[in-house]
């Protein structure tokens, strides 16, 4: 499958994609074990194998296709949710822009259901 990197953590090494299929969202976090971890940044284009575990989808085995293939991606969907009166209330955030500037943006968080918030093992 592949997939879009909407959000990143890259000290935590967390990733959230949204995937080809436009099912549920799917997350990342490398085993503790896991030697070769991918780190990804938001507008990452990503192939990977998909799981399922404790009814969240979850990414493995990633590889980058292209980095920074989406760099809108995040911003659109945040205007589209808000225009749709889904999506509100943010906070600045730093983002690096395509020219590799770190700019001010605005984050929003979308609370999901509680059963989906649960750590991955």
């Amino acid at each position: 499958m592949m997939g879009v990197v909407l959000w990143s953590d890259v000290k935590d090494n967390r990733a959230v994609v949204w995937c080809d299929d436009h099912g549920d969202l799917a997350f990342y976090k490398p085993r503790k074990s896991s030697v070769n971890a991918a780190t990804f940044q938001p507008g990452d284009l990503i192939e990977f194998e998909l799981r399922e575990a404790s009814q969240m989808r979850i990414v493995s085995r990633p590889q980058v296709l292209e980095r920074d293939s989406h760099p809108n991606l995040v911003d659109e969907l945040k205007q589209v949710g808000e225009a749709m009166g889904i999506v509100s209330g943010s906070r600045g955030v730093k983002r690096t822009s395509p020219n590799g500037t770190r700019q001010s943006r605005g984050a929003t968080v979308v609370q999901m259901d509680h059963y989906r918030c649960a750590e991955v093992a």
